[in-house]
């Protein structure tokens, strides 16, 4: 059997704010992929969070079957996040799917598990091998030596693992910026209702708006290395809540 391992411990720092929380069809980006992987694949279904992981947590409730787990330490890479996962998952092959890879859908995920022969499979694309990839069970044992930021790609084409070329489109792209995100909106003709594409607004503007004007919002936490700011962005998330970082909440106490 089967299962599936959605890595979602990325830091998002060219981005500036959780991107795996921006909306998308049916909730966020973070939801869309789970519920791919779920239906996708018979077995077990892993999410291995970082930071934040509360917040995430938030964006997966109500979805059957799939199992949040923290990496406590995903600065150490993504070896680490690999290992937690598959640590967390019965024996038998994994469909591992990076969660920033967000234009993929269920056909390619389909197209994966079809082709899968021990000792894996990789997605490519003009032959260029690429993500997602099913891990077969040598696979999984060797992914125990990794480490640092080298992923499952490298250890798979060591242990001769097929290719299966998904062609050209947005299954391949990462959304690391705005324009990624914006462009991956336009692609799927899609934008959350009744609400701008987001861009992003200086922390002391949004202070300095009336207060009725501020409406649900999520507010990003300030990182180092990154601008403090806000974004007057509704969640389409099911229960309709903002989600607030901890940082944000000293704004609650403003009364914001």
């Amino acid at each position: 059997m089967i299962h599936g391992l959605l890595l979602a411990a990325g830091a998002s720092r060219r981005l500036g704010v959780p991107k795996l929380l921006l909306p998308a069809p049916g909730g966020t980006l973070l939801r869309r992929a789970a519920r791919l992987l779920r239906e996708a694949v018979p077995g077990k279904v892993v999410v291995v969070l970082g930071r934040e992981a509360f917040l995430h947590r938030r964006a997966l409730e109500g979805l059957k079957g799939v199992r949040a787990v923290a990496n406590p330490h995903p600065s150490l890479g993504l070896s680490q996040s690999l290992k937690r996962g598959l640590g967390a998952l019965p024996p038998g092959p994994v469909l591992a799917v990076p969660a920033d890879q967000a234009g993929l859908e269920a056909g390619h995920l389909r197209a994966l598990l079809e082709a899968f022969r021990e000792p894996g499979v990789l997605a490519a694309r003009g032959g260029e091998a690429l993500s997602p990839a099913v891990l077969g069970e040598a696979a999984r044992r060797r992914a125990g030596t990794l480490a640092g930021d080298r992923g499952a790609k490298g250890l798979l084409l060591e242990l001769g693992a097929g290719l299966v070329d998904l062609g050209e489109g947005v299954w391949s792209w990462d959304v690391d910026t705005w324009e990624d995100y914006k462009a991956l909106l336009r692609a799927w003709g899609w934008r959350p209702e009744g609400l701008p594409l987001p861009e992003r607004t200086p922390y002391p503007a949004l202070l300095a708006r009336p207060r009725e004007q501020l409406g649900p919002a999520w507010l990003a936490y300030g990182r180092a290395g990154a601008y403090r700011g806000a974004f007057g962005l509704l969640l389409a998330h099911p229960d309709r809540l903002a989600l607030l970082s901890r940082a944000a909440l000293t704004l609650l106490d403003l009364g914001l």
